[in-house]
C-alpha cells in the first residue's frame, strides 16, 4: 500500500520549565492494576506484605500516598526520573483495601488510579534459583519460562537483577519467552497473571540477533493465546531472526486476545526488517480498552536495505495490526526508528476502533511519526492527542513502495470490510516541528504536518484538527514550489478534514480553508529548535518558552480536550495550542534521552 504522510514533532527535553509554583501531582498509570496486600515471602521491605506496584506519574516528589484513603503503603523507591516523568514504588500491606491510589504534596492532590486488591501467589525468579524450588524469596525459580508455566492463575512473578532468558525457550520455537494457550487467559476470579521485574532490578528477555517475547497464535498446535496477561520493566532484545521485540497474537476474528498490560519496557529490534515492527499486535480484541501500551522505550530498530541503503517502509516502531482494537498508546518514547514509520495502525483484514493515541514522544524516524488506517470510528471512539513529534520523515528516501510521505500524521481514508463507516477521528493538542526534511525526489506532492489522503475513498469519515501546533522548517522537496504545507485533504469530499485554533508556522503561510478556522500563524517561541542560535547538539524542547507565545491560552474551549497536558500540568479553559501548558520561572531537571545504551547479548 502506498502511503501519503504527515509529520507533527514535539520535543523530548533534558529540562522542563515548570511554574514558580510547581504544579499538583499527577498520577498517569500502574504496572498492575490489582494484587494481594499480603502473602509476599520477601522481608526486605515488610513482613508478610504484599505485591510492589510501580507509580508513575509526575510532580510527585515530597508526596504521600494513600491506597483507599489508607496511609497502608511502603515506598520501596522514589520517585525518581522516568523517561520525561517519574517513578514511584509501593508495597500493599495489611491494612489495604481496594480503591484509587492518590497522592498529595504541598502543591494539591492528584487523581485517583484504580486498584484491586485481591488474592493471588507472589513468585520469584534469581539467576541463583532452581526450577526443582518452590519459587518463594528464599527458594526461587532460576527460569522465566519456568515461571510463566508454573505459577498459578492470577500470580505475580518478579524477576531478581541479571535474570535473562535468550533463544527459543519453547519446544514450537515461539519465542526466549513464550506465552502458551494454556498459560493465558484469565483466573478464575477474573485477574491476570504478571511477570514484572523486581523494584530496581535489571532483567532481559531475548538477545539482539535472536527471538523476544512471542504469545502464539491460532496456529500453534495448542491454539493462541487469549491474553491476559501484564508483562513490565524489562529489556526486551530481538533480532533479524525474529524481528520482533513483543509480538502478541491472539485467536482469529471476532476472538482475539485481551488485557494485555505491556509497561514501562525497553525495546530495541536492530537490523530488523519485513512486515512488521518492534512492538507488533495481531487480534487485539476485547469488550473495551483493556489492551494497554504504557511507558515504553522503543528506540534504535530497523535495517536500511541494499545499495544505496534504503529503508524497509513495511517496519516500524509500534505496528497495530490485523482485527485489532480496544487499545491505549500512551506515555511511550519513540526514536531513532532506522525503518520507516513510529506506530503505523494497519488491518489487512477487518477495520480498527477504540483507539486512544496519546502523550507519546516520536522523534528521528524515517517516515511519518503516526499513520491512521483502516479505521472506523462509528465503531468506537479514535483520538490521537498530547503527542509531541519532531525530526520525523528525515528519510532516506524508502523506495520497498517505490514512493511514501514523510508527515507527522498521516490517515489513509480507508477501510477493509463492509459497509462505510462513518464518525470523527480527533487530532488535538499535539505539537509537530520539523517534519519531511527528506530530498523526496520520486515522490509527486508536497510533506505536511497533518494529511487526509485517499485510498479507494470508501468511507465516509471525518478527521478533526484542532488545538495543534506545526512549525514547518524547510522546502526540501522540489514538487513544493510554493512551501511545505500545514495539512492537505486528497479525498474527494471537501468536508472530510475540519477543525480549527491550530497555530501553524514556518515556511510559508497555510493553506487556506473554510473548514480550518481560528488558524494562528506566530512562532509559537519553543524553548529550542536546533536553530541557528544554538548548536545541534542542544536537545529539541517543545514547551513554551516565553508568556509571550501566542499558543498560550488561545486553544478552543469545545470538546475535545484532554486534563493534562504531556507533563501532567492540568489543563486551564480555554487551554493552549499544543501538547503544553506554559509553565514560567525555575527550572527542574530531568535526564536526557538514553545515549550509549550498552546491549547485553545473552548466549543461546
Amino acid at each position: 500500500m502506498r502511503f501519503k504522510w504527515i509529520v507533527i514533532t514535539s520535543l523530548f527535553a533534558s529540562s522542563l520549565t515548570l511554574a514558580q509554583q510547581t504544579p499538583p501531582p499527577a498520577l498517569f498509570f500502574t504496572d498492575l492494576t490489582s494484587g494481594p496486600a499480603t502473602g509476599n515471602s520477601d522481608p526486605t521491605h515488610s513482613t508478610n506484605g504484599g505485591a510492589y506496584v510501580a507509580l508513575y506519574g509526575n510532580f510527585l516528589t515530597g508526596g504521600t500516598v494513600t491506597l483507599n484513603g489508607a496511609s497502608c503503603l511502603n515506598t520501596v523507591s522514589g520517585p525518581s526520573p522516568y523517561l520525561w516523568y517519574q517513578k514511584w514504588i509501593v508495597q500493599l500491606t495489611s491494612g489495604c483495601s481496594s480503591g484509587n491510589f492518590v497522592v498529595t504534596t504541598s502543591a494539591g492532590t492528584s487523581n485517583g488510579l484504580p486498584f484491586t486488591v485481591r488474592s493471588g501467589n507472589i513468585y520469584y525468579v534469581s539467576s541463583s534459583g532452581n526450577d526443582s524450588a518452590g519459587g518463594s524469596f528464599s527458594a526461587p525459580w532460576a527460569t522465566m519460562s519456568h515461571c510463566v508455566q508454573s505459577m498459578a492463575s492470577e500470580g505475580i512473578c518478579y524477576v531478581e537483577n541479571g535474570v535473562a532468558t535468550g533463544g527459543s525457550q519453547d519446544s514450537g520455537g515461539w519465542g526466549a519467552l513464550s506465552l502458551r494457550q494454556s498459560w493465558c487467559g484469565a483466573g478464575p476470579n477474573g485477574f491476570p497473571r504478571a511477570i514484572i521485574t523486581y523494584p530496581g532490578a535489571t532483567a532481559t528477555i531475548g538477545t539482539p540477533s535472536g527471538y523476544g517475547l512471542v504469545s502464539t497464535d491460532s496456529t500453534a498446535s495448542d491454539g493462541a493465546c487469549v491474553g491476559y496477561w501484564t508483562i513490565a520493566g524489562f529489556t526486551i532484545r530481538a533480532g533479524p531472526a525474529h524481528d520482533v521485540a513483543v509480538s502478541l497474537n491472539g485467536p482469529s476474528y471476532p476472538g482475539g486476545s485481551s488485557n494485555w498490560r505491556i509497561i514501562g519496557t525497553d525495546e530495541t529490534c536492530p537490523q530488523c526488517n519485513g512486515s512488521s515492527s518492534v512492538l507488533h499486535t495481531l487480534q487485539l480484541g476485547g469488550n473495551s480498552n483493556t489492551n494497554k501500551f504504557l511507558g515504553n522505550f522503543i528506540h534504535d530498530s530497523g535495517a536500511c536495505l541494499g545499495s544505496p541503503c534504503y529503508p524497509d517502509d513495511q517496519y516500524h516502531g509500534i505496528y497495530i495490526s490485523d482485527n485489532s482494537r480496544h487499545y491505549e498508546l500512551g506515555w511511550n518514547l519513540i526514536e531513532n526508528i532506522v525503518a520507516c514509520r513510529g506506530i503505523q495502525i494497519y488491518s489487512n483484514v477487518n477495520d480498527e476502533y477504540d483507539v486512544s493515541i496519546h502523550d507519546n514522544t516520536i522523534h528521528d524516524t524515517t517516515c511519518d511519526a503516526i499513520v491512521l488506517s483502516t479505521l472506523d470510528p462509528s465503531q468506537g471512539p479514535v483520538s490521537v492527542f498530547n503527542n509531541v513529534m519532531y525530526h520525523v520523515g528525515i528519510g532516506p528516501q524508502n523506495l520497498t513502495e517505490g514512493g511514501g510521505s514523510f508527515d507527522c500524521i498521516y490517515r489513509d481514508r480507508h477501510l477493509q470490510s463492509g459497509s462505510a463507516g462513518s464518525g470523527q477521528i480527533e487530532v488535538y493538542n499535539n505539537s509537530c516541528y520539523d517534519s519531511g526534511s527528506v530530498s523526496n525526489s520520486n515522490y509527486s506532492g508536497c510533506n505536511n504536518m497533518a494529511a487526509y489522503n485517499l485510498s479507494n475513498d470508501d468511507d465516509t469519515t471525518t478527521m478533526l484538527l484542532q488545538n495543534n501546533i506545526a512549525f514547518q522548517t524547510h522546502t526540501s522537496n522540489p514538487n513544493c514550489t510554493g512551501g511545505v504545507p500545514y495539512f492537505v485533504n486528497n479525498t474527494s469530499n471537501s468536508a472530510a478534514l475540519l477543525g480549527g485554533n491550530n497555530l501553524f508556522y514556518g515556511v510559508n503561510a497555510p493553506t487556506g480553508s473554510s473548514l480550518i478556522t481560528g488558524t494562528i500563524t506566530g512562532n509559537p517561541m519553543f524553548v529550542n529548535t536546533n536553530d541557528a542560535s544554538c548548536p545541534s547538539t542542544c536537545p529539541v524542547d517543545l514547551h513554551l518558552s516565553t508568556s509571550g507565545s501566542p499558543a498560550i491560552g488561545a486553544g478552543s474551549k469545545a470538546g475535545p480536550l484532554p486534563v493534562y497536558d504531556h507533563d501532567g500540568v492540568l489543563r486551564p479553559s480555554p487551554p493552549s495550542i499544543g501538547a503544553y501548558e506554559f509553565a514560567a520561572a525555575s527550572v527542574a531537571s530531568r535526564p536526557n534521552p538514553p545515549t550509549n545504551l550498552t546491549v547485553t547479548i545473552v548466549a543461546n
